[in-house]
């Protein structure tokens, strides 16, 4: 049995009325397409019957998977199980309330192949609630978009396809689904966005709301540091370490000569908070060189397999 190319990954949390059509539209799209294709539906902790219609339904395709958190964890943790199972080349995510639309699947897929390393949807005529969904959401892509430098005029689109071997090794927690495109951003910028269906909802109720906010908020602070930190980990902690050093060595010279134990107590203590910074600093860069996250690693991460050109990162069908 070969190995798929292409593995639909979809987080569900109670979503027992969306499965089967859902899984069906999937089915109709794929079966159309030349490559060997896999779905697999993570469930989310969910407490309605969304576990045991899929698990019905894996009796009825091959291809289909499923996947059960003990809890619900979230969309991102969701989606990495999910993602760590995927056996394809190409990874597609997608969310599991038929808003996104599986036709535009290949579409994704085949701009992927032109050399992309992520190609992102975006929800061209966006079927939400203006003020809970739309608006709050277009702030948060302006934000994110300043904070990483990594301009996406929609974050939140959860329809996307990847290079499997990007994607896997990507660190992803908490909310940060919405930052792939920032945290791909340190080994690779072949990302393009392009527009794609959004439908409305028809059965269930959404799963965001403004409570998600002050989560997107720290993880924003989370990958801004992050980023940083993988590419001068030094530099972050350099200028307030000079800042402090520097007038302390003037306040420490104006102590001596003037002869006043204060002034040089407190030029010592600040310059030692200068050098603990620097410290600090020094061990951060040692730790990123050492540590799990390499960013010479990561820019390794493509493969090139025979029959596919380096510039397709070994991306070719079964």
């Amino acid at each position: 049995m070969f190995d798929p190319y292409l593995s639909i990954v979809v987080p569900l949390f109670n979503e027992e009325q969306n499965v089967e059509p859902l899984v069906r539209e999937l089915e109709g799209v794929l079966g159309g397409l030349e490559y060997a294709s896999e779905v697999i539906l993570v469930d989310d902790g969910s407490n309605d019957a969304t576990f045991n219609v899929a698990r019905e339904l894996c009796d009825e395709f091959d291809n289909l998977s499923v996947v059960r958190l003990r809890r619900n964890f979230g969309q991102t943790p969701a989606m990495v199980a999910g993602i760590q199972l995927g056996r394809g080349q190409v990874l597609v995510t997608m969310d599991g309330d038929l808003q996104n639309d599986p036709s535009d699947i290949p579409m994704l897929v085949s701009k992927l192949e032109e050399g992309y390393t992520l190609v992102l949807g975006y929800r061209r005529n966006r079927e939400d609630k203006l003020i809970t969904r739309k608006v709050p959401s277009r702030l948060a892509n302006r934000m994110i978009a300043s904070v990483t430098s990594v301009r996406i005029r929609d974050t939140g689109c959860t329809l996307r396809a990847y290079r499997a071997d990007a994607i896997k090794n990507i660190p992803l927690y908490s909310e940060m689904h919405r930052f792939i495109p920032a945290m791909s951003s340190i080994i690779d910028n072949r990302v393009i966005e392009l527009p794609v269906n959004h439908r409305p909802r028809i059965h269930g109720v959404s799963k965001y709301g403004l409570g998600r906010i002050y989560r997107v908020l720290f993880d924003l602070v989370t990958v801004r540091s992050l980023l940083s930190s993988l590419r001068n980990p030094s530099l972050i902690f350099a200028p307030p370490a000079v800042l402090l050093i520097l007038p302390a060595l003037a306040l420490l010279l104006y102590g001596a000569v003037i002869g006043s134990s204060a002034f040089l107590g407190a030029a010592v203590i600040t310059i030692a908070g200068g050098l603990i910074l620097f410290s600090y600093g020094l061990v951060t860069e040692l730790i990123v060189s050492l540590g799990d996250i390499k960013t010479s690693e990561l820019a390794r991460m493509t493969l090139v397999r025979r029959g596919a050109s380096p510039d397709q990162g070994g991306l070719r069908r079964e």
